[in-house]
């Protein structure tokens, strides 16, 4: 990666069960259990102010657990760097599509507003609800400063 904002790739990450009960206790709605749970982030970022999690996927237009994905290893680097989850912004994307969210909205029950990921595309608007409330925006595809 030859770019000014990219810090890391390939970052292993991991999230145990006292990590969602610390969670949990501040207040985070987290509707789902285990013992562990382990991942690696593709792109770690750090652009405009946040601190970007950003991953690959073939087909971005068509994902529909990414942005589950991501907040959880977004919930496990925050534990991890001892750094607020408002801090964090994810992305997934391919070559002609990037979708962005934050993560805390995604996990901070109905404390706060959360419109589902802005897309960031060439080509078509999305049709898909999840996506519709939020602005749509061209773009060169890809990830926003690699390349």
């Amino acid at each position: 990666v030859n770019d000014s904002v990219t810090v890391a790739v390939e970052i292993p990450v991991f999230l145990t069960r006292e990590d969602l009960s610390y969670y949990r206790s501040r207040g985070f709605d987290l509707e789902f259990e285990s013992d562990i749970i382990t991942g690696h982030i593709d792109f770690l970022q750090i652009r405009n102010g946040y601190i970007h999690l950003l991953d690959y996927k073939p087909a971005a237009r068509k994902e529909t657990h990414a942005h589950v994905q991501l907040t959880i290893y977004a919930l496990a680097l925050a534990r991890r760097a001892r750094l607020p989850l408002k801090a964090f912004k994810c992305g997934w994307s391919d070559e002609k599509d990037y979708f962005e969210f934050f993560p805390l909205t995604g996990v901070y029950g109905t404390h706060l507003p959360y419109s589902g990921p802005r897309a960031f595309q060439k080509g078509p608007p999305l049709d898909r609800g999840f996506y519709s409330r939020s602005p749509i925006f061209k773009s060169s595809g890809g990830f926003p400063g690699a390349g």
